[in-house]
């Protein structure tokens, strides 16, 4: 700044350098500053814009317009999945009701939001193990002991669970998410698809792969640990550096398109039909943004964290901690620790409240409040492993880390 306001006075001498070339060099600074600035803006309003147009066409496609369901939705957590396939089934118009209101059976609390999401969570995380197949990423599970019929349900929850609460089930790969919802002639990247085949991958397989793409020529180590990873996908064509992309893009048609496309079908038709045009509205480049932005690790799960005022040095001790058992988390223990504050393990909300209580020994424990999203620690931890061990243990348990009891 202080080199422009010299050139304007004229009391900068720049030898063999025209006034005007320099001026242009600084709106053209100024210009790439501001384009950044805007960017970055775009980027970190992502996931307002997306909620914002969720609710839009929530208040418009259903308020006032529908009838209200009266009373909670009854649903047994050791039968969630079971209870929601029977719930969804028999009463199909339940997708035309945006929010719905759930209270888990022998719990106390009350909906305001983290129960309904709590339900959506722990029904896909059952659905997941009964009807996909795959590790990191998910497709349907084409097996002849499986109730086919049950899939369509299976779309008509991944929609209504979307509009109730933002919920998507992200261990589901996105181009099978892509062409349920978007439609079965939904136009898929060859980008796309290679990306998401690549994640469905092991970390060694991934590792192979992704070096190969890199190479201009293959070594014979190469060529044989290629062949090993697309020899388990049926591949038969022989992989060269020109066309291994092309055969990666073939593998994930297959694999995410073509063979489960039955069952794709019969997710696509569980959609409501008062939903289509929310979801026909919307390009595959949104849902695929949509989707990462939903997606849960230790470091977008610290971003949401906000910190609070602290009363005294062992609050600040504690919330310490608590930034380091989140920052030494596994992706998988991340979304465990995400569920269990708000009610989701994908991220569905913008920031998660911290709080202190003087709770000691038996009674001391982290208490979610799942539907304000507000963590509620102790402060009477003198250590981090202390910390850590409790915290650990509380999540591990089952019974007790999904039972809604504050009220």
């Amino acid at each position: 700044m202080t080199v422009v306001m010299a050139l304007m006075a004229g009391q900068l001498f720049l030898p063999k350098v025209k006034l005007s070339v320099v001026f242009a060099l600084v709106i053209f600074f100024y210009s790439l500053f501001f384009f950044f600035l805007v960017l970055f803006f775009c980027c970190c309003c992502f996931v307002f814009l997306a909620n914002t147009s969720r609710n839009d066409f929530v208040a418009a496609k259903f308020k006032g317009k529908l009838p209200l369901y009266t009373g909670c939705i009854k649903i047994k957590r050791r039968t969630i999945y079971d209870d929601g396939v029977a719930l969804y089934s028999t009463r199909p118009t339940i997708a035309d009701v945006v929010p719905i209101i759930v209270e888990f059976d022998e719990e106390e609390g009350v909906d305001l939001g983290g129960i309904c999401r709590d339900f959506f969570s722990g029904f896909w995380e059952e659905a997941y193990l009964r009807m996909f197949d795959g590790a990191a990423l998910l497709t349907p599970a084409c097996l002849v002991d499986i109730d086919s019929s049950q899939f369509s349900v299976l779309g008509r929850i991944l929609s209504h669970g979307y509009l109730c609460c933002g919920f998507l089930p992200t261990r589901i790969a996105f181009p099978v998410l892509a062409l349920v919802l978007l439609g079965l002639s939904t136009s898929i990247s060859q980008e796309i698809f290679i990306k998401y085949f690549l994640e469905f991958l092991s970390h060694i397989d991934r590792k192979v792969i992704t070096a190969a793409l890199q190479a201009k020529k293959f070594t014979h180590l190469t060529n044989t640990s290629v062949i090993n990873v697309l020899s388990r996908f049926g591949c038969r064509e022989f992989p060269t550096p020109t066309n291994l992309a092309h055969i990666l893009y073939t593998l994930a048609r297959h694999h995410f398109m073509s063979h489960p496309f039955a069952t794709l079908s019969l997710m696509n038709s569980g959609v409501p039909e008062n939903h289509k045009p929310f979801w026909q509205a919307m390009q595959v480049d949104e849902l695929n943004s949509i989707c990462e932005s939903l997606s849960a690790n230790p470091e977008k799960v610290l971003e949401q964290i906000e910190e609070p005022i602290f009363a005294n040095m062992n609050e600040q001790r504690v919330f310490g901690y608590l930034e380091q058992f989140i920052g030494e988390m596994k992706v998988t223990e991340a979304k465990r620790f995400l569920r269990f504050v708000t009610g989701s393990s994908v991220l569905t909300v913008e920031t998660i409240r911290v709080s202190f209580n003087a709770l000691v020994g038996a009674a001391r424990r982290p208490i979610s409040h799942t539907c304000s999203n507000i963590l509620e620690l102790p402060y009477t931890y003198s250590t981090f492993l202390e910390f850590s061990k409790e915290f650990t243990a509380l999540l591990d348990n089952d019974e007790f880390c999904w039972s809604m009891n504050s009220v």
